[in-house]
C-alpha cells in the first residue's frame, strides 16, 4: 500500500511540475513537447508498474499492464523520433490520450472505491479522452496548443494523483486482509 500511494504522489507531483512548465511556456518547440511528452509517458509507466503489484484481480493487473506497456512505447517512439513533424506528434498523442483515457473511464466505473473518489478517477479519464478528441478531429492546430492542452492535462491529473495518494495513505496503517474484506 505505502509504495502505491507513492508512486501516486510522485506521479501527481511530477505531473503539475510539467503541467506548470508547458502551460507557462505554451510556445515550446515541437522538439521540446516530445521530450516532455516523453518524460511523462515514462513517468506514468512507472508509477503504473508501481499500481501493477498492488493490483488484486486478473483484469486490474492486465488493465495496467496494457498502460504501463502503452506508456512506455509511448516514450520510446517519441525519444527514437524526437524530428517528428507536428502531425505525427499529434496523432500520436491522440492515440495514446484515447486509449489511456478509455482504459481509466473502465477502471473508474469498475472501482469499488469511495464514491467520492469515483466521480474524481472519472474527471482523471475524461482529460485525456478529450485532449485526444482535440488532437484526432483538429491534428492541424499548432504544436503550442496541444503543448498547452497537454500542460492543462497534466496539471489536472497531477491534482488528481495527489489527491488519490491522499486518501490512499489513510489505508496504509490497515491490514490489506481487513480492506478487501470490507470491500464486496
Amino acid at each position: 500500500m505505502k509504495a502505491a500511494t507513492f508512486g501516486l504522489a510522485g506521479k501527481g507531483i511530477i505531473s503539475i511540475v510539467i503541467g506548470l512548465v508547458v502551460v507557462g511556456w505554451p510556445n515550446v518547440t515541437v522538439h521540446i513537447f516530445v521530450i516532455v511528452f516523453a518524460l511523462y509517458a515514462i513517468t506514468s509507466a512507472a508509477a503504473g508498474a508501481v499500481r501493477l503489484i498492488a493490483s488484486r484481480s486478473a483484469l486490474a493487473i492486465l488493465g495496467r499492464l496494457l498502460l504501463v506497456l502503452l506508456d512506455t512505447i509511448a516514450c520510446i517512439a517519441a525519444l527514437k523520433w524526437p524530428a517528428v513533424t507536428t502531425h505525427v506528434a499529434v496523432v500520436i498523442v491522440a492515440a495514446w490520450a484515447l486509449v489511456t483515457g478509455i482504459l481509466e473511464l473502465g477502471f473508474a466505473v469498475g472501482s469499488r472505491d469511495l464514491a467520492s473518489r469515483l466521480s474524481l478517477l472519472a474527471l482523471e479519464a475524461l482529460m485525456p479522452i478529450a485532449l485526444g478528441l482535440v488532437c484526432a478531429i483538429r491534428p492541424d492546430v499548432t504544436a503550442a496548443t496541444i503543448a498547452h492542452s497537454f500542460g492543462l492535462f497534466c496539471l489536472i491529473a497531477g491534482a488528481g494523483a495527489l489527491a488519490e495518494a491522499y486518501d490512499a495513505r489513510h489505508y496504509d496503517d490497515v491490514p490489506a486482509s481487513v480492506i478487501h474484506a470490507a470491500v464486496p
